[in-house]
């Protein structure tokens, strides 16, 4: 088990687990906002054998456009190609998922139509990564909150499985994307 599950026990003890157990089983696996904003923890499906999987565990990827094994061993790993031709089919302008650990909190991939949001700063102690909490307006424009950890235990390089590295569409993407300075 990942971090809530061993933090809770020494404050709260194991009951609440299970009573977020109980939470998190009835919500819905993905939302729309203003039928245009497609949110969802893990990322697009393959097919509807898989979708529940797909939705909790896929993830997008910028190194090609189809659909690819993923490092995880479970789900897929999706290209820009596969986001474009979701985005037409279902008429929508932006994907935002989760699930993914990324350096700044957040993560503008597969040309500017997906974000990656991770809100743990210092994931299970070893990432030493920000968290961030994105906001989409009436307007659809996303804002977003950087969050760091306050005493992060160690630090330990990281790098993102499935990031474009190039420097400049990062700066790009960040002058892009407008900070978020209140809820």
């Amino acid at each position: 088990m990942y971090g809530f599950y061993t933090e809770r026990d020494p404050k709260y003890g194991p009951g609440i687990w299970w009573d977020f157990q109980c939470c998190f089983n009835r919500l819905s696996l993905a939302g729309l906002v203003s039928q245009k904003v497609f949110c969802v923890h893990g990322g697009l499906s393959r097919t509807h054998n898989g979708l529940e999987m797909d939705l909790l565990w896929a993830d997008p990827t910028n190194w090609g456009d189809g659909w690819f094994q993923s490092y995880r061993g479970i789900s897929y790993l999706f290209g820009k190609r596969v986001v474009d031709e979701a985005c037409k089919r279902l008429n929508i302008s932006l994907i935002i998922r989760s699930h993914m650990v990324v350096p700044d909190g957040f993560e503008v991939m597969t040309g500017r139509i997906l974000i990656t949001v991770f809100s743990v700063a210092n994931y299970a102690g070893t990432a030493n990564n920000a968290a961030a909490v994105l906001c989409v307006n009436e307007k659809l424009e996303v804002t977003y909150q950087k969050l760091t950890a306050l005493h992060p235990l160690f630090q330990v390089s990281t790098l993102p499985l499935t990031a474009n590295l190039d420097s400049t569409i990062a700066l790009s993407d960040l002058k892009q994307v407008k900070r978020f300075v209140e809820f």
